[in-house]
């Protein structure tokens, strides 16, 4: 392979790496933030498709429909395995890049340098938004790249930079994993502490467990006039909205403290991913919207 030859193949190489990281940062983002192996998406395929068929329900349903939960595990799996053939190709792409700059970096730079005037001129001529501008462009952050390198080596020892899974949106995963919610029929295991909202002697109550993993706690709330119930974290990212059976309750996400009651006749609760408006329905009567300050309006 002559000097040219080697060029070509180098730009090629960069031109797909370019490539693969826009379709990355095109790809689905659903909230697993594990990257899922080989073994892995099968089982959550035959999840998905246990519960496309009913035979299994999700167990935060204030969260997700057996449709959306199938479609979450299925985006996750398309996802990674389209991360893993990436991350494969990267690595031989980036193997032989560094081969060819390794054969006579004297040579390849002659070749480069002529190159580089070649587009440099037709880049004059055609423009920046041309093939022959873009080239150029390229062209100009290599050189500054490998100038950096040069005039600043990395140390061995220097740490990697930790890098975010691609495809990934951590903030709604931990808008599920601070809202998730379970009903407890038989109470709080012996020795739990439970928290009463309100604070009363009513018996007539709803045990949650609310939050996953050792971030959980257990909640006992008034049970209210509908058979709506949910668990959602607040347009304000700082208190969960709580609804037993129509009695709502406003609950601080990190002291579990009480902030406020809705009433007990609440139908339904609107929100969508795309907005910061949170709507509450009281039975058709009347409407109350939270946004990111707290309470926007209340009509009726």
């Amino acid at each position: 392979m002559n000097q040219q030859e080697r060029w070509e193949r180098a730009v090629a190489i960069l031109a797909r790496f370019r490539q693969l990281v826009a379709e990355m940062e095109q790809l689905p983002k659903p909230p697993i933030v594990a990257f899922l192996d080989a073994e892995m998406r099968r089982q959550y395929r035959r999840f998905a498709l246990r519960l496309r068929a009913g035979k299994v329900e999700p167990r935060y349903r204030n969260l997700f429909t057996a449709e959306e939960l199938a479609d979450i595990c299925e985006q996750a799996c398309d996802r990674d395995e389209f991360l893993e053939m990436a991350i494969e190709e990267l690595q031989r792409l980036g193997e032989e890049l560094r081969a060819l700059l390794a054969e006579n970096d004297a040579e390849l730079g002659r070749a480069a340098t002529a190159e580089i005037l070649r587009v440099k001129d037709a880049a004059r001529w055609l423009g920046p938004d041309s093939r022959a501008g873009q080239d150029y462009a390229e062209a100009q952050r290599l050189r500054r790249q490998g100038q950096r390198r040069r005039n600043h080596p990395r140390k061995r020892s220097q740490a990697a930079e930790v890098m975010s899974l691609p495809g990934v949106d951590y903030e709604l995963h931990l808008r599920h994993w601070l809202a998730a919610a379970e009903v407890l029929p038989d109470g709080a295991p012996a020795g739990e502490p439970v928290l009463r909202f309100p604070e009363n002697d009513d018996d007539d109550r709803i045990v949650l467990r609310i939050g996953i993993g050792e971030h959980s706690w257990v909640g006992s709330f008034r049970r209210g006039l509908t058979d709506y119930s949910t668990v959602q974290l607040m347009p304000d990212n700082r208190n969960l909205l709580v609804v037993t059976n129509g009695a709502g309750t406003i609950v601080e996400v990190i002291t579990n403290a009480h902030v406020a009651d809705l009433g007990c006749d609440i139908a339904g609760v609107v929100r969508h991913e795309s907005s910061d408006v949170l709507v509450i329905d009281h039975a058709g009567t009347s409407f109350e919207a939270f946004g990111p300050e707290g309470r926007m309006c209340c009509d009726g």
